[in-house]
């Protein structure tokens, strides 16, 4: 699962969510959301797939234990909805790039396209489609593609990220703090810890802080934690622990 950095695309989305957002909507939101079905996930799959390209990570359909809520408010009010109990991952791979859906419920998907290099995989185009009332969908390019994983991990290694999409600016600080085992699905894996804080600007600025656990023989996260705080008219929070079920995919 790869939301680190989504909260670029998510502070632009927000940006179309508030100008379209009124009261009356807002009297008819759920407090909870449900699941990707899992047909639908690997219908997507299905048709983005490259058959011809293979490796690690490997493509197919991932479902994650998912706990946590996301919180948005307007014109005074702030309303939460609890996510789902599981999160669909739709991971296909084209020559050069790996793109990574996460579609964390019917009303919360998040997708981010890496450019392969040598030294590891580049941050190079994020969507985030959020409904709050209404619906927002929006893509864009990270503007210079930057790197998101090294392709080989330390623990004391960190590197930083400038980018920017729609003249928002992104700055991350990431560090590989340790490394140790999780057992994921019965197998034990070795997994690198990755920390990262990140910062926006623009007209909804906000933080962002990620912890994810990285095994290096899947090409996998196979845990993640996210505190996303975004300011501004439509202020927006989101808390997220999300454990990966398998290392085999669905299909």
């Amino acid at each position: 699962m790869t939301l680190r950095r989504g909260i670029l695309a998510a502070a632009i989305v927000l940006i179309a969510v508030a100008l379209g957002a009124g009261s009356l909507v807002w009297r008819h939101l759920a407090t909870s959301s449900d699941s990707v079905p899992v047909s639908t996930a690997v219908s997507e799959f299905q048709r983005g797939a490259n058959r011809g390209v293979s490796g690690q990570p490997r493509p197919g359909v991932y479902t994650y234990a998912l706990h946590g809520t996301e919180c948005a408010g307007v014109l005074g009010a702030r309303l939460c909805r609890a996510f789902p109990s599981r999160a669909r991952l739709i991971l296909t791979r084209r020559p050069g790039t790996i793109t990574i859906e996460d579609d964390l419920s019917q009303d919360h998907l998040e997708t981010s396209r890496y450019a392969i290099h040598s030294d590891g995989l580049y941050l190079a185009w994020q969507r985030t489609k959020l409904t709050f009332g209404i619906t927002q969908d929006d893509a864009a390019p990270t503007v210079p593609a930057t790197l998101a994983l090294p392709a080989a991990l330390r623990v004391g290694f960190h590197w930083m990220q400038h980018f920017s999409t729609g003249g928002i600016p992104v700055v991350t600080t990431n560090q590989v703090t340790q490394k140790t085992t999780m057992i994921i699905g019965g197998t034990r894996v070795s997994v690198f810890q990755i920390d990262a804080s990140s910062t926006t600007g623009g007209a909804h600025p906000g933080t962002e802080t990620d912890r994810t656990w990285h095994s290096p023989g899947t090409g996998l996260d196979v845990r993640l934690i996210i505190h996303r705080r975004i300011g501004g008219v439509f202020p927006y929070t989101m808390d997220v622990d999300a454990t990966l079920l398998s290392l085999k995919p669905l299909v």
